[in-house]
Formats: C-alpha cells, structure tokens, sequence
C-alpha cells in the first residue's frame, strides 16, 4: 500500500487515513490524498502571521529552476478524493487563538 498525500494537511487526518487504509486491506495501487483547499505560500503565511499578531514584513522569495516551475504550476496539489476536512484557519485558530478573518 502506497499513500502520497500532497499539499497541507492536517497530520491527525492522514494518520486517520492511514489506520483506514491498513484496516481495508490491500490497496493494489497508490491512493493521493490531500487537504481541502489549494492555498499560495504566500496566502498561507500572511494568515500565519496575521494569527501570530506579528508585524514582521513577509518578503517574496522565488524558487527558481525546475521545481520552482513545478511548484508554480501546482507540482503539490491534486484533485484526488478523499481529502481531509480540516483547513489551514481551522489549525491557526486552534494554535493561536483565531485569524480574525473566520
């Protein structure tokens, strides 16, 4: 059995994943899970910041190269089911106390 998660997903649901898919049986190929929502790195880190009350600038860094194209071009994320349910704001309200943007 082979499991690729991609993208950000909550560590306690691909563990839940994981326990389902040993508990099936074999799998006979590879399963993609991902988490719910496609988000930039930029995205993601202006609502960790922000959720952190932090005022530090966020710089842009460009990943040149091949995987900086597939990165851009969504080298991490898949369309695939089933994916988890718990989202990047779910997680910051969890840790830090709310994003102010829920």
């Amino acid at each position: 059995m082979r499991v690729l998660v991609t993208g950000a997903v909550d560590p306690g649901e691909v563990a839940d994943r994981l326990v389902q898919r040993l508990t099936a049986g074999p799998l006979g190929g590879i399963e993609e899970y991902g988490g719910p929502e496609v988000l930039r790195f930029d995205e993601a880190a202006r609502a960790w910041t922000a959720a952190r009350r932090s005022r530090r600038p966020l710089l842009a860094v460009r990943i040149p190269g091949r995987l900086g194209r597939a990165l851009r071009s969504g080298g991490l994320v898949t369309g695939a089911t089933p994916k988890g349910v718990r989202t990047w704001a779910d997680h910051l309200a969890d840790t830090y106390g709310g994003t102010g943007a829920r």
